[in-house]
């Protein structure tokens, strides 16, 4: 039954981590500008990720899995996602200096509805229904009640 719900448990914890990490980029954007908090962030975020794989992973095995999942597809993805990642990355910061990080972040949170809206038209996954629906629409009318209040 725990074994069912552990994605939630990362999810839940991704978005708290995300939590303290937009409310520490607000008070830091203030005072740096976001292309410098971008380039820290994004070397920061691939030693880090570099460590924790090898503490969770032996190196061998972390060599072996990179090897056997590299391939066009692959790499064209990781590109997609290195650019688009960097982009947005520099955006929320810019938006976060221009503003605050609670309106930023209230506003980011409709990326659910891309990430939808994109893996239908790239991917052909369809996993828009009534109840995902609904959840776009109370989102956005989230958005907009944030926005003009």
């Amino acid at each position: 039954m725990f074994k069912d719900y552990v994605w939630f448990i990362y999810s839940l914890t991704a978005a708290a981590l995300w939590g303290i990490h937009y409310a520490t980029a607000g008070e830091m954007s203030k005072n740096v500008p976001a292309f410098v908090i971008t380039i820290f962030y994004l070397v920061f975020v691939t030693i880090f990720s570099i460590i924790v794989l090898l503490i969770v992973k032996s190196p061998t095995l972390l060599i072996t899995a990179l090897i056997s999942h590299i391939n066009l597809t692959t790499l064209w993805q990781l590109g997609i996602m290195g650019i688009t990642g960097s982009i947005s990355n520099f955006l929320i910061f810019s938006a976060i200096a221009d503003s605050t990080a609670t309106k930023a972040s209230i506003v980011e949170i409709t990326y659910p509805l891309f990430v939808a809206l994109f893996s239908l038209i790239l991917y052909g996954e369809n996993a828009l229904n009534f109840k995902t629906g609904i959840g776009g629409i109370l989102i956005f009318l989230g958005v907009t009640m944030v926005m003009r209040g």
